[in-house]
């Protein structure tokens, strides 16, 4: 099948399922399934391997950054019944099914029709992020008449696995207005590995510095450009420029970005039966995948009603500690069953704290505190 290089989707108030993609006319050639695709493979029953590969395949392919894996999994809950809450608004109880999406991180549940006095929470937990080179601001730089983008490592990956791959670059752009806009382009960059009989130490010990060898290659200037051109050209914000365009925003109306790279080659099955399955971003999605798909099932009709309240959180920045406002060490999992549990009855804290508890929660639900590097002013204000 063939996709387009781009896409881009907006929400004032929370990620959404990217919408059909739209910019350059060049497209990228992939072998696996895209999220309809993933979806049908649901006819199958949770033990046909064939079918869950399918699933898995479509699910990783339609999430190459944080923000995308949390949308693509509320698109499909949505699909299995599933009604979206939002933080920002006070909850008059909870829907049986449903669930909250907070930046790239996502918790739903299934609540039981009556709680048992024996109840408890089975809770599941996954990540969104992956490890990948993450987008500078104003980071362009022109080498050699080459311009190559100015990246930090995130998380902690194999150095070796960016050289020579194909990279798009996929995330957020918030715009002053609080708009949040996903965004992905097809193969536009690369980290290129030095040719060996210019390093001839290469195949007895490869180092690669952080700063000096993963500066992925993206652009050159257009043939007979004139002396406005290439100042246009050589902007240190091209890369923010080109992904507003993509994304259909003003590049001035633009107030924060949170962009990855991803290695754009598809998954593919492998093996002499084709029993193994190579694909990038496993490490966390195949656990968030198998999350979902187990919700998708208990909500299928006909599925037995669950004894108790079941809840699945897949939380953002595993990769790098978890103490953020959508991570593991944050306050979103102990928000949301804050809530759920005062819509089944149970005051945890009792009154007039949980009420101060859940004002708070109101408060800071639209406010969010970002520092984009070194040397970079730390800002705040709205965001979906």
């Amino acid at each position: 099948m063939t996709t387009p290089d781009s896409e881009s989707t907006t929400s004032p108030t929370e990620s959404t399922s990217p919408a059909e993609p739209t910019g350059p006319a060049g497209t990228v050639v992939t072998d696996s399934p895209g999220p309809a695709a993933s979806t049908a493979a649901l006819a199958g029953p949770l033990h046909d391997e064939e079918a869950y590969t399918d699933s898995l395949i479509g699910f990783v392919t339609a999430s190459p950054s944080s923000y995308h894996a949390a949308a693509e999994t509320a698109r499909r809950l949505e699909a299995a019944g599933f009604r979206q809450m939002r933080e920002a608004e006070a909850w008059e109880g909870a829907p049986a099914r449903g669930y909250v999406i907070r930046d790239g991180a996502i918790i739903a549940w299934i609540l039981p029709e009556a709680l048992a006095a024996d109840a408890g929470w089975r809770i599941v937990g996954a990540h969104t992020d992956s490890p990948a080179l993450k987008l500078k601001p104003r980071a362009a730089v022109v080498r050699e008449g080459i311009q190559a983008l100015g990246v930090e490592v995130y998380g902690g990956p194999l150095l070796n696995s960016f050289l020579d791959r194909e990279l798009g670059l996929a995330g957020r752009l918030v715009t002053r207005d609080g708009a949040a806009h996903l965004v992905r382009t097809g193969p536009v960059a690369r980290v290129a590995q030095v040719a060996p009989h210019l390093d001839r130490s290469v195949n007895d010990s490869l180092h690669l510095d952080r700063q000096a060898h993963l500066m992925p290659l993206w652009s050159l200037p257009a043939p007979g450009a004139g002396p406005e051109a290439l100042r246009q050209w050589a902007r240190p914000d091209a890369p923010e420029r080109h992904l507003c365009r993509l994304a259909g925003i003003d590049p001035d109306d633009l107030a924060l970005h949170d962009v990855v790279t991803y290695p754009t080659q598809a998954p593919a099955r492998f093996g002499a039966r084709g029993e193994m399955l190579a694909s990038s971003r496993l490490d966390n999605l195949s656990s968030v995948h198998a999350a979902l798909r187990a919700l998708e099932e208990l909500a299928a009709p006909g599925a037995p009603a669950p004894a108790g309240p079941l809840l699945m959180v897949a939380n953002d920045h595993e990769e790098v500690g978890s103490q953020t406002r959508s991570g593991a060490g944050g306050p979103f999992l102990e928000s949301i069953l804050e809530r759920l549990s005062r819509a089944l009855g149970v005051e945890v804290y009792g009154g007039p704290l949980l009420n101060s508890f859940l004002d708070r929660e109101l408060g800071l639900a639209g406010r969010l505190v970002t520092r984009d590097g070194a040397a970079h002013l730390v800002r705040t204000g709205p965001v979906a």
